[in-house]
This record gives structure tokens, sequence and C-alpha cells, in this order.
């Protein structure tokens, strides 16, 4: 978040509401948190301080800095102040930015184990290409005859590399600023965001944790006072998927016109499965939406946790395979040759 943590975010949001609650205005409660804060935070408060001193309203003050604090937290403390229950709401504020947080840190913890084994494998088959074969050519260069096709074609890649690496790190570095620039744009991100959920067993994780997300800000915000409508607002912005995200701008708008939440989600099957529709629906006609929301985030909270201890399982056989087939070329590409050799020369 711009160089401001969700640790800092959750200290901020729990800090300020018991100040409030012992009686502190909102002025002394920042100037007293930008002791405590980072030097990036502190200058932040100590302005949205100056400015709450000049009349303006803490929501306005955050809003100066959305790119710091978030829609979401903006809106929660709006309806606080419009209902007079900003010490609770900020609470409740804390509570969503840990979970949120605690669910990610559960998603990239699973995908540590894959990254280290994929970072392996590069390593062992870079170092058995740049630094075993180079010491081997002089031999090859000896031998009678044609060399084998896996020692040709491993000889030409490590021969490129030790020759252009300058301009393979070049073209690497050009690669990587596209694929930066190009997930920028809106309609290649939607593309993408599509296809991740479509990934075997990576995408229901995905859709899980999108649902995980969706259902923790809905209680969040239903308990911060915000009204349907506003809700479903705040919760578009805070989907980290694209199609996730045009999905509830859509329901939104149907929810505007009429129609209930539940049936309106029932239009994105692939994105709503049945049983959240389903229960979605029956914590509508019972007038205890708030409930069935924090029921949801739960159960899908803990199918999130379930999947990602399955991951490494699920991905370890196929990075030992290809980093299998991989050393595996390597060693054929040397070996050969050397036994072409030793054979010819004890006839």
């Amino acid at each position: 978040m711009f160089g401001i943590g969700t640790a800092e975010l959750v200290h901020f949001s729990k800090n300020l509401s018991l100040m409030l609650r012992s009686g502190m205005t909102i002025n002394e409660s920042l100037e007293e948190l930008s002791n405590t804060a980072t030097p990036r935070l502190a200058k932040i408060l100590l302005k949205m301080k100056q400015e709450v001193e000049s009349g303006v309203t803490l929501t306005d003050a955050l809003a100066k800095h959305r790119r710091v604090f978030g829609d979401v937290m903006i809106s929660v403390v709006k309806a606080g102040e419009a209902s007079g229950t900003l010490d609770e709401n900020l609470n409740f504020l804390a509570d969503w930015l840990e979970h949120n947080a605690d669910i990610r840190r559960e998603v990239h913890g699973a995908m540590l184990y894959p990254a280290i084994v994929f970072v392996a494998t590069i390593g062992v088959s870079s170092g058995l290409s740049l630094l075993v074969l180079p010491r081997l050519l002089p031999i090859f260069s000896q031998m009678k005859g044609a060399l084998p096709a896996p020692t040709r074609i491993l000889l030409w890649i490590t021969n490129t590399i030790q020759e252009s690496w300058f301009t393979i790190f070049v073209l690497c570095a050009a690669l990587a600023a596209l694929i930066i620039f190009l997930n920028r744009l809106k309609p290649v991100r939607r593309v993408l965001h599509g296809v991740y959920l479509q990934i075997p067993f990576v995408g229901r994780m995905l859709r899980e944790y999108q649902l995980t997300l969706i259902g923790q800000l809905f209680t969040t915000l239903f308990h911060g006072g915000l009204s349907i409508y506003e809700i479903l607002d705040v919760t578009a912005e805070g989907a980290t998927n694209l199609r996730y995200r045009e999905a509830i701008v859509d329901v939104s708008k149907q929810v505007q016109r009429g129609t209930t939440l539940a049936s309106a989600l029932k239009g994105y099957p692939k994105l709503f499965p049945r049983d959240f529709t389903s229960i979605l629906a029956v914590g509508e006609k019972s007038g205890t939406l708030d409930e069935t929301f924090g029921y949801l985030t739960e159960y899908y909270r803990k199918e999130v946790y379930t999947m990602t201890k399955r991951l490494p399982t699920v991905i370890e056989p196929i990075l030992l395979l290809v980093m299998g087939v991989m050393v595996a070329f390597i060693a054929i590409s040397i070996i050969m040759p050397i036994y072409q050799f030793t054979s010819s020369a004890g006839r």
C-alpha cells in the first residue's frame, strides 16, 4: 500500500478506536498516533490532524490519502461518523484487515515451497550447463564424428548464453517490463483474471479466496452501518479479481432495480456457486444477511486454508517431474558423447 503495511493500518485502526472510546478527540488521537508511527505514516497523520483542526471530517481527511487507506476504510469511517459509532467501526475494520492479511499469508506461504523447488531446478540446470559443460568442451572437440543431437542442442544454448548474456539480460528485462505494462491495461487484466479462474485446482482456490474476501467485506460493512447499495459499491472496489469486480458492479445495478441479492448473484454461476447463493437467499428471507455472510466467510476461509495446505502436494510432483526431465536431458547430453568417445577409443 505505497509504503504503508497492513500491520500499520491495523495498529492505526485499533488504537484510534481505543483513544476515541477513552474520550480523546480525533485531532489529539492523530497527534498521539503520529508519535509511534513510521516516518511516512506519521507525516500523513500530522497532515490529517491539521485538516481535522481546520474543520474537515476524518472521512475527508482520509480521502485525501485514498491510495494509502483505501476505499474500504474510508467508507467504514464515513458510516461511523454518520451514525456516531466511529470507534466500533474502526474495530470492525481492524478485524477485517487482520483476517484478509491472514488469508494472503496462507496463500503466499503455500506458494513458497513450489517457488523454492523451481528456483533450485533452474540453479542446478544452469550450474551443469555453464560450469560443467564448458570444462568438457576440449574433450568433445577431439571426438571424431558428429556429436549426439542432445549435446549439440545443449552446446548451442550454453554458447548463446555465454556469448550474448548481456543481450539476453536486456531482452528478459524488456519482456518483464512489457508484461508489467500489459498487466496494468484493463482488457489484458480482464483476460488474465478469467484465465486464472480456469486453472485446475488453483482456479478453485482463487474463487474461494474471492468469496472469502467478499464475505468479510460484506460482514464488516454491515456492522459499519452501510446500506446494501453502499456495501456493494465498496465490495466491488475491494475485490481483487476483475471478473468478480465487474460482476458485483452489475449485481449492484440489479439490486437497485429491485432484484434480490441472491437472485442477482445467481446470474454468475461460475463465480458464485449454487451453495453460496442458496444459503444467501435463506439469509435474505429471514433478515439475517449479516450473520449469513459471516457463516459463509468462515466456511470459505476454512476451504482456502485446506486448499493452501494441499497446494504443495499437488504442485510438487509436477515440479519434480520438470526438474527430473531437465537434469536428465543435461546429464544425457554430457554422458552420451563421453560414452561414444570411450567406446570408439577401446576398439
